[in-house]
C-alpha cells in the first residue's frame, strides 16, 4: 500500500512526507519471531544453563510466531494460568409460601421461589481483561412446588370405623401428592451468524413448540427444538478463530427443557398387635414418565442444528416398595 500525506502546519510552511509503505497482516499471520533462540548467542555465553532450558521451548525454538500470540500481554508464554477473583455476581430472590390444613385428614403446601442471578464469570474475547455479564445458570427464575396429604377417615382416631372389622381393612391409609416445576439450563451458544430480529432473539431462536420427529425407516427420533431460519448455516460465512464476539454466549429465555413431575407415595399402616405395626410403602416418581431430553446441537452448519438426540441423563418413571416392621 502506498500513502502519501500533505501536511500544513502554518500559514505559508507545507511539509510533504514522501511514498510510504506499510503492510497489514492477519491475526492468523507467522510473522518473525524476536524471541527466536539465534537472537540469544550473549545470554549462551553469559548463562548457558538458561539458554539451555529455553532453547528446547517452541517458543524460541521457532523462527516465526503467530501474531495473535505476540499481542497478548505475556507473548513469550504459551501456558500461563492466572488465578484471581475478577467474577462477579448478582442475585435476588422472592419466596411465597402458603399452606392450609382444609380437614383433620387433608392438608396442602404450596411453594414459589422467583429469582434473577447474573454472573460475570466468563470472557467473550481473549483480550479482554474483565469478565462480561451474562444469566446464570446456577439458578432458575422459576420453581414451583406443591404437596398435599390425604389421610383416608377410617380406622382408630379417625371419623368412621373406629373399631371392628372394617377399622382393620379400611384403617391406616394416606396418600402423598407432589408436583414440581421450573425451566431448564440455558442454551450456550458459540459465535454464530444470527439472521433474525435482534429484538426477539427468544422467539426467533427457540421454537413455541417443539417438533417431534419419529421416523422408523431411517431409525431416526429427535426434536427440533431450535429454529434453523434464524442462522447463517454456511461454512465460509462462518466467523474465525481472531473474531471478536458478536453473539451472545447465552440467551435468557432460550433453555432447555424443565421439570414438570407429578409424584405420588401411597402408605398403609396394619396394626398387628398393641405394640408392633408393619407400614406398607408404594412410591412413584414422576407418575406420567415425563422424560427431560437433553441439550440441542448448537454447531450452525451442522445438519443436526437445534436438534435433541438424547436425554439429559436423569431417571424416568420410578417405582419402589418398601415395607418395615416398628415396635
Amino acid at each position: 500500500m502506498i500513502m502519501c500525506r500533505l501536511d500544513t502546519q502554518a500559514p505559508g510552511q507545507t511539509e510533504l512526507n514522501g511514498p510510504r509503505t506499510s503492510t497489514r497482516f492477519p491475526l492468523s499471520a507467522s510473522v518473525t519471531n524476536p524471541f527466536y533462540i539465534g537472537n540469544f548467542t550473549d545470554l549462551k555465553a553469559s548463562n548457558p544453563a538458561v539458554y539451555n532450558q529455553i532453547a528446547n521451548l517452541s517458543t524460541f525454538s521457532s523462527k516465526t510466531i503467530s501474531l495473535s500470540q505476540l499481542l497478548k500481554p505475556y507473548p513469550w508464554m504459551t501456558g500461563l494460568n492466572a488465578y484471581t477473583n475478577l467474577g462477579l455476581s448478582r442475585f435476588n430472590a422472592m419466596a411465597i409460601q402458603y399452606g392450609h390444613r382444609f380437614a383433620t385428614t387433608f392438608q396442602t403446601t404450596v411453594n414459589y421461589q422467583r429469582t434473577s442471578q447474573y454472573d460475570a464469570d466468563w470472557t467473550p474475547n481473549a483480550f479482554d481483561t474483565r469478565p462480561g455479564w451474562e444469566p446464570s445458570n446456577n439458578s432458575r427464575p422459576s420453581r414451583l412446588t406443591a404437596t398435599g396429604r390425604f389421610e383416608l377417615p377410617f380406622g382408630r382416631g379417625r371419623r368412621w370405623f373406629q373399631s371392628g372389622i372394617l377399622s382393620k381393612i379400611l384403617g391406616g391409609q394416606s396418600l402423598d401428592l407432589s408436583y414440581e416445576a421450573q425451566q431448564g439450563q440455558l442454551i450456550q451458544f458459540g459465535n454464530i451468524i444470527y439472521t433474525g430480529d435482534p429484538n426477539k432473539m427468544k422467539s426467533s431462536l427457540q421454537l413455541s413448540n417443539p417438533v417431534y420427529v419419529v421416523d422408523p425407516t431411517k431409525q431416526t427420533n429427535y426434536v427440533q427444538w431450535l429454529s434453523v431460519s434464524s442462522v447463517d448455516p454456511v461454512s465460509s460465512h462462518q466467523l474465525g478463530a481472531y473474531n471478536l464476539r458478536v453473539f451472545p454466549h447465552e440467551i435468557d429465555g432460550v433453555r432447555q427443557m424443565g421439570i414438570d413431575n407429578f409424584n405420588a407415595n401411597y402408605q398403609r399402616t396394619f396394626s398387628i398387635r398393641e405394640r408392633i405395626r408393619f407400614i406398607a410403602r408404594f412410591e412413584c416418581i414422576d407418575i406420567f414418565n415425563h422424560r427431560v431430553i437433553g441439550g440441542p446441537t448448537v454447531d450452525p452448519t451442522s445438519t443436526k442444528y437445534g436438534q435433541v438426540t438424547g436425554d439429559n441423563g436423569a431417571f424416568a418413571r420410578w417405582i419402589q416398595i418398601q415395607g418395615k416392621i416398628t415396635f
